[in-house]
């Protein structure tokens, strides 16, 4: 079985170190790692980024969009731009399977592969037009385009899935983390490493500042809540460094030093309107630090039920939690998420479920697909 990915992120190496934009790179890199890891034969198809940068996974293929201003809606040039680098891949290659992560990149390689008599899967790695602050509409009917159009479409949480009308063809692949990379470190150790101050709490923000994910909430907070650092990392920040001095700007971070980030810090913050599910807050689960995050399904059905994270919906609830919250409450909810992470939220899983879902579409199974 031979797989084709499209998609408009996909992480390279940057001076030796991965670099991504965005949650959908790594869970697409973390899903072609693992297919790649068992044997499978497959090529990604995505945008280019930079030229200083060396690929992660033989078969990536990148190919320039247009990009007039900072918006990511500019990503749906790459929809467009694309076209002439797949018809040559599907002329080329034997695909049995075209796999397109959001609608930017599905819009039209799914259509041209239905051509070619190709089987299609999309991914929503999030409610991806409900968080367009500009073109809504015309996100909304390109959305619902390439879901009628997909042979099979998953989800990357129940939550997300039940946003949308049922349909048999629509699966919920919940979101996974690697928890032998993301781990708990020595607190101390960490902070000496990156410079932070031992004796404060420390709240982090990871994440793009972007429509959606309500960013302004934490600052207001960080401004009522004098004794508290807040660290914000991230891309796409606006360089509002010195909007009170308990902030802390990393900006963009390589994934694999996010462990001692998470780790150094006493919890997370996530105060987005809308989600998949958050690979933020899965990797401060796994790296076993407390959770506060914005009450939405998708939050909720990623902490669950067992106080390893505090829910907030306005930004005075945050507020009353930010301050009355204590470290040993903090550290007591990261034990119990690091557990919920183990049991629930292996990669393995995740990858064998995408695995059942190819081999639904073709009837030759994937030999991977029986390897432990």
């Amino acid at each position: 079985m031979k797989v084709l990915h499209v998609s408009t992120d996909f992480p390279s190496k940057v001076d030796g170190k991965l670099h991504n934009y965005g949650g959908l790179g790594m869970c697409l890199f973390q899903l072609v790692d693992g297919l790649t890891q068992r044997g499978a034969d497959l090529d990604i198809l995505t945008r280019k980024d930079g030229d200083n940068c060396t690929e992660i996974i033989p078969g990536t293929i990148r190919v320039p969009y247009i990009k007039l201003t900072k918006s990511r809606n500019w990503k749906l040039t790459h929809g467009i731009t694309l076209i002439p680098r797949l018809l040559l891949s599907l002329v080329n290659n034997k695909y049995d399977i075209l796999h397109a992560h959001n609608p930017p990149a599905a819009m039209c390689s799914i259509p041209i592969a239905k051509i070619f008599g190709i089987k299609t899967v999309m991914t929503m790695h999030g409610p991806w037009a409900g968080v367009r602050d500009r073109f809504r509409g015309l996100a909304k009917f390109i959305e619902d385009c390439c879901l009628l159009n997909a042979d099979i479409v998953t989800f990357d949480s129940h939550a997300l899935k039940n946003m949308y009308p049922q349909d048999k063809k629509y699966i919920a692949i919940q979101n996974a983390v690697d928890s032998d990379e993301f781990k708990p470190m020595d607190k101390s150790e960490c902070r000496s490493n990156l410079g932070l101050t031992k004796d404060r709490m420390i709240l982090l923000y990871s994440g793009r500042a972007v429509y959606g994910k309500r960013l302004d909430t934490i600052f207001n907070v960080a401004k009522r809540c004098c004794d508290v650092d807040f660290i914000i990392t991230g891309v796409n920040y606006d360089g509002r460094d010195g909007i009170c001095p308990n902030i802390i700007y990393k900006k963009s971070i390589p994934n694999n030093e996010m462990p001692q980030l998470y780790s150094a810090c006493d919890g997370l913050i996530l105060a987005s309107d809308m989600e998949g599910m958050s690979r933020a807050v899965l990797e401060a689960m796994s790296c076993g630090i407390g959770v506060i995050v914005s009450d939405i399904k998708a939050n909720r059905e990623t902490v669950g039920d067992i106080s390893a994270g505090r829910f907030f919906k306005t930004d005075d609830e945050l507020f009353e939690i930010v301050r009355d919250v204590t470290n040993e409450e903090l550290s007591d909810m990261g034990k119990k998420g690091r557990k919920l992470v183990l049991s629930n939220y292996s990669v393995k899983r995740r990858i064998d479920a995408f695995i059942d879902v190819y081999d639904s579409l073709t009837e030759t199974k994937a030999i991977y697909s029986r390897i432990p």
